[in-house]
């Protein structure tokens, strides 16, 4: 019988790693895979696995270690990692994300539209706890909003030829496009 190949080889590769980086039950079952091989031939060694497999010899000589120790393949699976707490509570949140829908005058700001440098300021007036820039534009991205910059227009000129020249104008025959 002819020995079948796949068609790209190096792309099918990065996908299943991309799912077993990414999902932590991938992780889990690629874990318990390369167990598998290992009770199932005997002439594997961790070394010799860990080159199959892609992953340190220690790395499966720690998972047989646990898995003895605590008699159980559960221990295998990956464990809730802590993170650092998030510095404003969900209810400063839903109410930052009031705030921000209206003008930023209207919460006793000099601005004129909301940036990362005024919901600093914002959050360190109402709630006392500062923030930086880049945490803040995080914030924004994280209740949804994002940035829009205006466009300039030229200052002189009458406003027909000036809509004329605009890329959504209706107009834009008589630039000769």
């Amino acid at each position: 019988m002819k020995r079948l190949t796949l068609n790209d080889p190096a792309k099918i590769e990065r996908q299943i790693d991309k799912l077993i980086s990414s999902d932590p039950e991938g992780r889990f079952i690629f874990r318990l895979c390369s167990l598998k091989m290992f009770l199932n031939d005997p002439g594997f060694t961790t070394e010799s696995l860990g080159r199959l497999m892609q992953t340190s010899p220690r790395t499966i000589a720690n998972w047989i270690r646990w898995i003895n120790a605590e008699g159980s393949i559960d221990i295998l699976r990956d464990q809730e990692k802590p993170g650092r707490n998030t510095i404003l509570n969900e209810v400063e949140m839903k109410h930052l994300k009031e705030k921000i829908q209206k003008h930023p005058g209207e919460v006793g700001l000099d601005a004129n539209l909301w940036d990362g440098k005024s919901l600093s300021h914002y959050i360190k007036k109402k709630f006392g706890k500062e923030l930086q820039v880049r945490q803040c534009q995080r914030i924004f991205n994280k209740l949804g909003f994002t940035l829009k910059r205006g466009r300039t227009m030229v200052a002189k000129g009458s406003l027909k030829d000036k809509q004329a020249l605009k890329k959504t104008s209706g107009d834009s025959k008589k630039r000769g496009v």
